[in-house]
């Protein structure tokens, strides 16, 4: 007989819970003084490293709900914001960007009637289809994006008009994907000076995108950095990630515990990355169902558990690493194969630049620390490796930035040797 009960792991879409979000106190402290101030925030980070649940927390947050700032032993008395967020895509241009932003500002009116002061006068609703009416006219690029910054600014001065201190609040998520010829950056930072000079000081974007986006924002804009307060998210630490792991299994429809040695194991693969906590955590929570026959009353998941929903999760990974190792030359990748055919007892597999030279066919030592070097920066750009930092000797070592992607490797070469231990 099979066991189906709700997974308490959420791998396919937002961890939205407060009470399980992996704590990161210092980036909440930091992201709600500057929305406090009505001041915009940057925040980058690598894949699966929890970019858009944490601007969903921020949201949250200036939405009223304080479970996180209590959590993070905060006090701070927060107004609450009309909240804006908008995913991008390749397709995006700033026309569709902001029409989608100003049709959420439309629906939003009632809403913001009953939750928020009203001044005397009303807000005329009309604006919204004289303004769009304005943009779909314009014929040339250079009048559409004139009327586009015109017509935005025109929007939040009548909420601020209207409603007493209206704090707004837009996330663009995935900002990375638009093309740089629009220069989001240029917008932005004409939108708020502006707004600036009427004295409407209300406004306030998060930016959110892989590490690359700081590059692009501050090249198309080269005093944007001034504008943002920049947050670069680094995976949880092994307390916070424990207290994810652990209040996933709390909300399990049955008490669920995981057995010490296997929590670290898990702990260890999944080296603070929300994303492969909650994808681990659901396959190898469906793992440990296929062992019982009958519902008892506690769950207990185990080694043999783990390495089950690893196997699982390597097999609906394989087309991405696939894709991922198409990134590299054929010299790094050589080098990648190199550092993951190593049969380590202990995860993350921590190694030196000396070990990427030892993977160096070159002779000439001089010419091969050079090389080692390049490769260092490369597969760094390319978030294939992340360095580390000993925080007693400042010793610097590297890991691969998705420990399940170096064991796939290592399975890859030898042929599943590891796992296939556990069939």
């Amino acid at each position: 007989m099979s066991i189906i009960i709700k997974t308490p792991f959420r791998s396919s879409d937002l961890e939205t819970d407060p009470i399980v979000y992996g704590l990161r106190p210092e980036e909440l402290r930091q992201g709600i003084y500057q929305l406090y101030n009505d001041k915009s925030l940057l925040i980058t980070g690598t894949r699966g490293i929890g970019k858009s649940s944490f601007c969903y927390q921020l949201q949250k947050i200036i939405k009223g709900d304080d479970t996180l700032l209590k959590r993070c032993a905060l006090e701070i008395s927060m107004p609450k914001f009309i909240t804006v967020s908008y995913v991008c895509t390749p397709d995006d241009t700033i026309e569709t960007i902001i029409l989608s932003i100003i049709n959420d500002l439309e629906e939003q009116i009632e809403e913001c009637r009953e939750k928020y002061k009203i001044r005397a006068k009303e807000f005329d609703v009309t604006i919204f289809g004289i303004i769009k009416s304005k943009i779909a006219i314009e014929e040339t690029e250079t009048k559409k994006y004139n009327t586009l910054v015109t017509s935005f600014i025109e929007i939040i001065h009548k909420y601020t008009q209207v409603y007493v201190e209206p704090h707004i609040n837009i996330v663009l998520d995935e900002l990375d994907q638009i093309n740089p010829r629009y220069n989001i950056a240029h917008f932005i930072k004409v939108v708020l000076e502006q707004l600036n000079r009427k004295g409407d000081d209300y406004l306030s974007f998060i930016l959110v995108g892989q590490n690359s986006l700081f590059d692009i924002l501050n090249n198309s804009q080269p005093a944007f950095h001034r504008i943002v307060k920049h947050i670069n998210l680094l995976p949880l630490d092994e307390e916070y990630s424990r207290d994810v792991l652990q209040a996933c299994l709390k909300r399990s429809e049955i008490p669920t515990e995981i057995e010490d040695k296997c929590e670290d194991l898990f702990l260890n693969i999944t080296c603070g990355y929300p994303y492969n906590i909650q994808l681990l955590g659901n396959e190898t929570f469906n793992c440990m169902l296929e062992r019982y026959n009958n519902i008892p009353n506690e769950f207990t998941i185990v080694e043999k558990d783990l390495l089950g929903g690893l196997k699982n999760v390597i097999v609906s990974e394989e087309q991405r690493y696939a894709i991922l190792l198409e990134t590299l030359e054929s010299d790094e990748k050589g080098v990648v194969f190199t550092l993951a055919d190593v049969d380590v007892k202990s995860f993350p597999y921590e190694f030196t630049k000396e070990s990427i030279e030892a993977g160096l066919s070159i002779q000439d030592n001089e010419i091969r620390k050079e090389e080692a070097r390049r490769m260092v920066k490369s597969l760094l750009k390319k978030q294939i490796i992340r360095e580390v930092e000993n925080a007693i000797t400042r010793e610097k070592k590297y890991v691969f930035q998705e420990e399940i992607f170096r064991i796939y490797l290592f399975d890859r070469i030898n042929n599943e040797k590891l796992l296939s231990l556990y069939d």
